[in-house]
């Protein structure tokens, strides 16, 4: 369905919106930033909910700090364009999913060394 959706977007914003059409490419790019997000929120729900904020915090700290080293790194070495911000965008949630998954995996060999009793 998805797949079905990202060929017939191309046709209907070429339909409505001719213009647009040349920045199309740039959504193309920000989608694994996106999906990044959506696999994410359910980690940060289930720490939020059992209230461990510390994970949520260090990925959001990491995630940001090295957001702002890349477009420090960015503005020091070459010329910033959008796709260069839309990967620092996919970076940043590529970052905070794998540091929210090591700390739930982390926690969940912990509640399962915890229940062992012998």
């Amino acid at each position: 369905l998805c797949i079905f959706l990202l060929f017939v977007f191309k046709h209907l914003i070429s339909l409505i919106f001719p213009f647009h059409l040349n920045f199309l490419k740039y959504v193309y790019y920000a989608i694994p930033g996106i999906v990044f997000r959506i696999l994410a929120d359910p980690f940060s729900l289930y720490f939020n909910a059992k209230v461990k904020l510390k994970a949520i915090f260090l990925s959001d700290i990491v995630g940001i700090s090295l957001y702002v080293f890349l477009i420090l790194g960015g503005l020091q070495f070459m010329k910033l364009d959008l796709f260069y911000f839309i990967i620092c965008f996919n970076l940043y949630f590529l970052c905070k999913l794998i540091i929210l998954v090591i700390n739930f995996l982390l926690e969940k060999r912990k509640e399962k060394d915890s229940y062992e009793i012998f």
